[in-house]
């Protein structure tokens, strides 16, 4: 993770009031899913002029429990921050529970 890169305060206080959004939307806080903490970290990584280089190609993906997105993230449509934040969360309690996943 050395392209870890630090989140200005308002990016932070904006991931925070999204990661609730989506906990409140998806109703886990009241099973064993609710455990599972967000672990998010924002990359920039740029190698060379194209996406040869870049982690995952710039593409939001997850490592273990941790949520990866490129700092581009932030320019996203609010809709499409959530989907994201959704999709990777998936991805990752899939991991954790697969039996839950099959089901």
């Amino acid at each position: 993770m050395n392209s870890r890169i630090n989140i200005r305060v308002d990016q932070e206080k904006e991931i925070l009031d999204l990661v609730k959004h989506v906990d409140d939307e998806l109703g886990l806080s009241s099973t064993i899913l609710g455990n599972v903490s967000w672990k998010i970290a924002f990359v920039q990584e740029y190698l060379g002029s194209t996406n040869q280089g870049r982690i995952e190609g710039g593409m939001c993906h997850t490592i273990g429990p941790m949520i990866v997105f490129p700092i581009e993230y932030f320019n996203y449509s609010r809709d499409r921050k959530i989907r994201l934040l959704i999709h990777e969360k998936m991805h990752v309690l899939q991991r954790l529970y697969p039996d839950w996943a099959m089901n």
